[in-house]
């Protein structure tokens, strides 16, 4: 699974899920800065597969210049032709799901989830755009081709989106 920002997007991703499909929606939860341990708020109620609430950096995601932590959330910011990062998962069925907010957009900007990655050029991924679009695509050795067409969907720019996947087979 991975976060994307493409096109000089700088963004900030929090919450982030991974749970078996098919399994109970984890509860929300609510993380205070002292709280390192991510599984503590959850109960056994589904099973989780990755949590991160980038409080701990234990989970060793990619720490410099344009990817890094800051102030409970995870940072992927764009300076030139889109920027990703990603956590191994060997699932083939699960849910996918991030609290996402842009910090600032560009024109024809995206941000995004990555998900049944095989390297950083063969994945799946579901983004929304600055122009209030979302889309899928599938990339394989580094070429995108389109799955489902730039389609119109109304949210607030400025406020946090849920960006949710699910994957099956």
């Amino acid at each position: 699974v991975g976060l994307l920002a493409y096109d000089k997007v700088h963004a900030h991703f929090d919450d982030l899920k991974v749970y078996a499909a098919g399994s109970e929606q984890p509860r929300e939860y609510s993380y205070e800065p002292d709280t390192l341990e991510t599984a503590y708020d959850y109960g056994s109620d589904y099973q989780s597969l990755f949590l991160d609430n980038f409080y701990d950096k234990s989970k060793e995601w990619p720490d410099g210049e344009l990817v890094h932590y800051e102030k409970g959330y995870y940072t992927v910011y764009d300076g030139e032709k889109g920027h990703f990062v990603w956590q191994n998962i060997n699932q083939s069925d699960f849910i996918f799901e991030a609290n996402v907010r842009v910090d600032k957009w560009q024109k024809n900007g995206s941000v995004g989830l990555t998900f049944r990655m095989d390297g950083a050029e063969n994945y799946y991924g579901f983004f929304i755009t600055e122009d209030e679009k979302y889309y899928f695509d599938r990339s394989v050795g580094g070429s995108a081709t389109s799955l489902i067409v730039k389609t119109p969907v109304s949210f607030d720019k400025n406020a946090v989106q849920v960006v949710r996947v699910e994957c099956q087979d």
